[in-house]
Protein backbone atom coordinates (compact mmCIF):
# COMPACT_ATOMS: atom_id res chain seq x y z
CA UNK A 1 0.00 0.00 0.00
CA UNK A 2 1.29 3.43 -0.89
CA UNK A 3 2.15 6.09 1.83
CA UNK A 4 -0.21 9.38 1.99
CA UNK A 5 2.24 12.13 0.69
CA UNK A 6 0.86 15.19 3.03
CA UNK A 7 0.39 18.33 1.19
CA UNK A 8 2.13 20.87 2.38
CA UNK A 9 0.50 24.39 1.53
CA UNK A 10 3.39 27.26 0.59
CA UNK A 11 3.50 30.54 2.10
CA UNK A 12 2.64 33.80 0.67
CA UNK A 13 6.28 34.58 0.54
CA UNK A 14 7.49 31.21 -0.12
CA UNK A 15 4.77 31.81 -3.42
CA UNK A 16 6.58 35.28 -4.13
CA UNK A 17 9.79 33.85 -3.86
CA UNK A 18 8.90 31.21 -6.54
CA UNK A 19 7.61 34.18 -8.91
CA UNK A 20 10.85 36.28 -8.34
CA UNK A 21 12.67 32.94 -9.27
CA UNK A 22 9.94 32.39 -12.48
CA UNK A 23 10.70 36.26 -13.67
CA UNK A 24 14.68 35.87 -13.01
CA UNK A 25 14.40 33.15 -15.96
CA UNK A 26 12.29 34.95 -18.31
CA UNK A 27 15.08 37.61 -17.80
CA UNK A 28 17.47 35.17 -18.67
CA UNK A 29 15.34 34.02 -21.69
CA UNK A 30 15.44 38.01 -22.92
CA UNK A 31 19.05 38.13 -22.85
CA UNK A 32 19.35 35.51 -24.89
CA UNK A 33 16.80 37.11 -26.79
CA UNK A 34 18.48 40.31 -27.28
CA UNK A 35 22.02 38.21 -28.08
CA UNK A 36 20.13 36.57 -30.87
CA UNK A 37 18.95 39.52 -32.17
CA UNK A 38 22.28 41.34 -32.07
CA UNK A 39 23.71 38.93 -34.40
CA UNK A 40 20.72 38.84 -36.70
CA UNK A 41 21.11 42.61 -37.00
CA UNK A 42 24.14 42.69 -37.88
CA UNK A 43 24.24 40.39 -40.48
CA UNK A 44 21.44 42.23 -42.16
CA UNK A 45 23.34 44.98 -42.39
CA UNK A 46 26.61 43.59 -42.92
CA UNK A 47 26.33 40.48 -45.39
CA UNK A 48 22.66 40.83 -46.62
CA UNK A 49 22.94 44.93 -47.37
CA UNK A 50 19.12 45.60 -45.72
CA UNK A 51 19.63 47.92 -43.87
CA UNK A 52 16.16 48.84 -43.43
CA UNK A 53 14.82 45.63 -42.35
CA UNK A 54 18.50 45.46 -40.19
CA UNK A 55 17.35 49.07 -38.57
CA UNK A 56 13.28 47.25 -37.31
CA UNK A 57 15.81 44.43 -35.98
CA UNK A 58 16.89 47.01 -33.84
CA UNK A 59 13.96 48.37 -32.53
CA UNK A 60 12.77 44.98 -31.23
CA UNK A 61 16.19 45.44 -29.85
CA UNK A 62 15.26 47.70 -27.89
CA UNK A 63 11.97 46.77 -27.09
CA UNK A 64 13.62 43.24 -25.43
CA UNK A 65 16.59 45.42 -23.70
CA UNK A 66 13.80 47.74 -22.02
CA UNK A 67 11.70 44.43 -20.90
CA UNK A 68 15.09 43.18 -19.47
CA UNK A 69 15.41 46.83 -17.46
CA UNK A 70 11.66 45.98 -16.40
CA UNK A 71 11.36 42.92 -15.31
CA UNK A 72 15.28 43.63 -13.49
CA UNK A 73 13.55 46.72 -11.68
CA UNK A 74 10.18 44.28 -10.44
CA UNK A 75 12.27 41.16 -9.30
CA UNK A 76 14.51 44.15 -6.76
CA UNK A 77 11.57 45.80 -5.75
CA UNK A 78 9.30 43.01 -5.51
CA UNK A 79 12.41 40.79 -3.24
CA UNK A 80 12.51 44.06 -0.66
CA UNK A 81 9.06 43.99 -0.67
CA UNK A 82 8.77 40.51 0.35
CA UNK A 83 12.05 40.83 2.50
CA UNK A 84 9.97 43.37 4.48
CA UNK A 85 6.89 41.07 5.00
CA UNK A 86 8.94 38.12 6.26
CA UNK A 87 10.61 40.16 8.38
CA UNK A 88 6.55 40.99 9.72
Amino acid sequence: MAEEQEVVEKSPIEKGRDFISQLKDMEFHARHNVEKLASIQLEMEGELKHKEFAEKVGDLFSVESKFIDQIQEFVHDYDIELNHLAQG
